[in-house]
């Protein structure tokens, strides 16, 4: 698949989840806020996915994975699959002058 394709199966499929939230350790549901990628020289995309606890209603970033055919020249991807998973600071440690640049969806409590 290509690069558009990539983005539209991370945005059409990755929704709510239910994941382990580092923060409070409880199987919980988890709500998608935000996305985006980053290719990497070899060909390889990496989409970072933010969620939101909907219990203790902090954040966290999932990493997914697409692989590059190294066999071709065209982009040609192939979904790996979740990669990592980091506890987020934003609700607590962000400096105020930062804040700026983050959605405030993702910033604000429910």
């Amino acid at each position: 698949m290509d690069l558009p394709a990539a983005k539209n199966l991370i945005e059409e499929y990755v929704k709510d989840l239910i994941d382990v939230c580092p923060h409070c350790g409880a199987k919980v549901h988890i709500e998608k806020l935000w996305n985006t990628h980053h290719s990497f020289s070899n060909g390889d995309v990496e989409f970072y996915v933010v969620f939101r606890c909907r219990p203790c209603n902090k954040l966290l970033l999932k990493t997914y994975m697409f692989r590059q055919n190294r066999y071709t020249n065209s982009t040609n991807l192939e979904a790996v699959g979740w990669d990592e998973k980091f506890p987020l600071t934003l609700d607590t440690e962000l400096p105020t002058g930062d804040s700026k640049y983050i959605p405030e969806e993702m910033l604000s409590v429910r």
